[in-house]
C-alpha cells in the first residue's frame, strides 16, 4: 500500500488483483485509512484477516 500511496483499505483492496472478487462484500468494514506508521503486529494482524477474507468469501472456490 506504501508504495503506492492508496491509504484507503477498500480501495486498495478493489485494485488489488486477489481481493477484486470480495472487496465489494467488506467496502462497510474496510473503508477507512491506514496509518502510514502502524505498528508491525498490527500490519501482520490486518495481513492474517484479509489472507482469511479471501478464502471464505462467497463466491469463491
Amino acid at each position: 500500500m506504501r508504495r503506492l500511496k492508496v491509504m484507503n483499505l477498500a480501495a486498495y483492496l478493489k485494485d488489488y488483483q486477489r481481493t477484486l472478487l470480495t472487496a465489494n462484500h467488506f467496502i462497510p468494514l474496510t473503508d477507512f485509512n491506514v496509518e502510514e506508521k502502524m505498528p508491525q503486529r498490527k500490519q501482520v494482524l490486518l495481513g492474517k484477516i484479509l489472507f482469511h477474507c479471501q478464502f471464505c468469501s462467497p463466491g469463491l472456490s
